[in-house]
């Protein structure tokens, strides 16, 4: 059983004198016997290789311990590794890409094993053009729920847009309120993507006080979230709005 380590290194050659060319080392899980390859990390070492000026980060496989199963400990374990892997110097898209992929694993991974079968963004049209999601000072907030059009994520195909105010997405961007949903089928509205979800947990992303996305995660059984979740997540959010490259 293994669990992401973070550290940082002065790369080889680093001297005093550039002590802003540091590394950001992510240890990720090896692959368990028989499963080498599965998830495309196997038992080498792999070298993110964005190196920057300020930074490079790089992903390293190493044996180690697993997520904590109970649910504090496992989001606590997660935030810090979501803080080392973030680079706001990363476009946005980039960010939202490997944390998806960062939160799926940690949640699917042994011995946590959850049944969590979709986990990703879905985000308004101006962010993803690249555009300010803050409205320029003086201007009038937009008019009406958002709607949403799908960003980074891991799973199956899904919708690409949620029209606004439209199943558990649009109800979480409508009221910039945390989606908790025991049982979709029992939600007014649920928009079935994919129609072996049983439950969802839906996180709006709010920036500057302005609805600019949501993270949306679904669960094969009924119940698969509670308040422990809710808060974790919740958590996780607050630090992507923070250092992911939302504006």
């Amino acid at each position: 059983m293994h669990r992401l380590r973070f550290s940082k290194v002065k790369p080889e050659g680093s001297s005093p004198h550039h002590p802003t060319l540091s590394r950001n080392i992510i240890r990720i899980p090896s692959e368990a016997p028989g499963s080498a390859g599965q998830r495309g990390i196997g038992k080498q070492s792999i070298e993110k290789s964005h190196l920057q000026r300020t930074s490079a980060t790089m992903l390293e496989t190493v044996p180690g311990f697993a997520y904590p199963l109970a649910k504090p400990a496992f989001y606590a374990a997660v935030l810090e590794q979501t803080s080392a892997l973030v680079d706001p110097s990363l476009p946005l898209t980039s960010n939202l890409a490997n944390f998806s992929a960062l939160l799926f694993h940690a949640y699917r991974d042994p011995p946590v094993s959850r049944e969590i079968n979709w986990l990703g963004f879905y985000l308004t049209k101006d962010v993803l053009d690249g555009v300010a999601g803050v409205p320029e000072a003086g201007s009038p907030p937009p008019k009406g729920p958002p709607k949403l059009i799908l960003a980074p994520f891991q799973g199956r195909v899904a919708c690409t847009i949620i029209p606004p105010n439209k199943g558990v997405c649009g109800a979480a961007a409508a009221t910039a309120s945390t989606q908790l949903v025991p049982d979709v089928h029992l939600f007014p509205g649920h928009i079935a993507c994919d129609s072996n979800t049983e439950s969802e947990l839906v996180v709006p992303i709010v920036v500057g006080g302005r609805v600019v996305g949501v993270l949306d995660i679904d669960c094969l059984v009924k119940e698969g979230f509670d308040e422990e979740d809710r808060v974790g997540v919740d958590g996780l959010v607050k630090v992507l709005v923070e250092t992911a490259g939302f504006k």
